[in-house]
Order: C-alpha cells, then structure tokens, then sequence
C-alpha cells in the first residue's frame, strides 16, 4: 500500500518517522512525500533522504524499505494547500496518510488494516489511536473519551464493531489508512478543514473508525497555518 507522508519543518522528523516505520509496519510498498516547507531547499534535502535509505536512528541501510519514490513541495502554503496535493497524488486508491510528527510504537500489518477497510466499505478510514495531546484529552484521560466529552455521546456514536470503534465525531489526519476514493473529491477548503472533510463524508454515508489501543506517539507543535 502506498505511504503518503506529510511534513512541513524539514528532514529530522520524517527520518525519525520513517525509521519508526521500518522498524514496526508491515504492507507498506512505495512511499511519497509532500512537503510545505517554505524553505526551497528540504525537498532537495528530503530528495537526498530517499536516495540514501538508511534508518537513521541506527545508521543501517534498510535493503527491505521501499524507495521513496517522489517528492513534492507545495511552498509552505499552508495545510489547505497541502493536503490538496496529498488528495491528487492519493487520487482513488487506498493509501495510508502520516504526519510527520508521528512515531509508530508498536507493530501495525497496514494490509490488515486495508482489507478489513474493504470489508466495511461505508468506513472512510481506519485511523491509529495516539494518547491524549490536547488540553481536554488530559482532563478527559484519553483521546477518544475527550472527543465524546467536546461534542457529546449522541453526536460521536462510539461503537464497538468487528474488533474496531467505530465513530461520527472526527475525520483524523492523524496516521490512518483512507479508504479507496475518499480523496478522490480533494481536499475542502477554508478554515477547519478537516471538520468540513468529516461533514462532506458523513452525508456521503461515511462513519470513521480507530484501531484499537495506542499505537503512534505524538509530540510535534501545531506551528503550520492554512487549517
């Protein structure tokens, strides 16, 4: 499956990501880049990152890590914009999403994940679960409690469905993999973004789903714009 890695503040983070991945997935065939940074040059750095393949954490060639195989810029242009170009190169396949400033902990088969998605086609994704980062999530003592304590029980409809907990409540850009066509429309535009991308799905049909247990680390700054 194709992996999509956003990023924005320069190499470290995606080395470290990438790193993490070699070390605990597995279904991961080609992997893309799109970057917003607005400095020119960490394309071309992220470019040379590709072309070495080493897990940068142990300085090790990774012989069974698939190539990098493009990288894209957007300018810095902003979350809007860049996510606009994670739909085009997505366009109608399934394809797994990840921020840069996630850290894979624990093992993850993304082909799993990809054919219980294609078992339950009326799921936009299937997302992996981090710890509680936002203020509320702390005092909620988790991330999912946090999500039904801001927008209620009735409108989040948590369910335990086949092995998963299924939700109405948010569309994640947190790592998850997407469903075959979601991106397909692109990207809504405008401020909270990612809140009219789980409007635009829900009256489509769409309900999202978590895996169970925490599974990613997450501790980046909300530094971009454009959301």
């Amino acid at each position: 499956m194709k992996l999509i890695i956003g990023s924005y503040r320069g190499v470290e983070l995606v080395q470290r990501a990438i790193a993490s991945l070699e070390r605990n997935a597995r279904g991961i065939t080609s992997v893309e880049i799109v970057d917003d940074s607005p400095d020119p040059s960490t394309p071309f750095a992220l470019r040379d990152l590709a072309l070495t393949n080493v897990d940068w954490t142990n300085e090790r060639e990774l012989p069974m890590w698939p190539t990098v195989h493009k990288v894209g810029g957007t300018g810095g242009k902003g979350y809007n914009a860049a996510m606009r170009a994670v739909c085009a190169v997505a366009g109608a396949d399934m394809f797994i999403f990840w921020e840069e400033d996630f850290v894979l902990t624990e093992p993850v088969d993304f082909n799993q994940l990809g054919w219980d998605l294609q078992k339950h086609p009326d799921w936009a994704q299937i997302a992996l679960q981090r710890g509680p980062w936002f203020p509320n999530e702390k005092a909620a003592g988790g991330m999912l409690p946090g999500l039904v304590q801001r927008l209620g029980i009735d409108r989040v409809q948590l369910r335990n469905e086949d092995g998963y907990l299924t939700q109405r409540g948010t569309f994640t850009c947190n790592p998850a993999v997407w469903q075959r066509g979601i991106a397909r429309r692109g990207w809504p535009l405008g401020q909270w973004s990612e809140d009219k991308m789980r409007d635009r799905l829900i009256r489509r049909g769409y309900r999202f789903a978590f895996a169970p247990g925490v599974r990613v680390m997450h501790d980046g700054v909300r530094s971009g714009h454009g959301y």
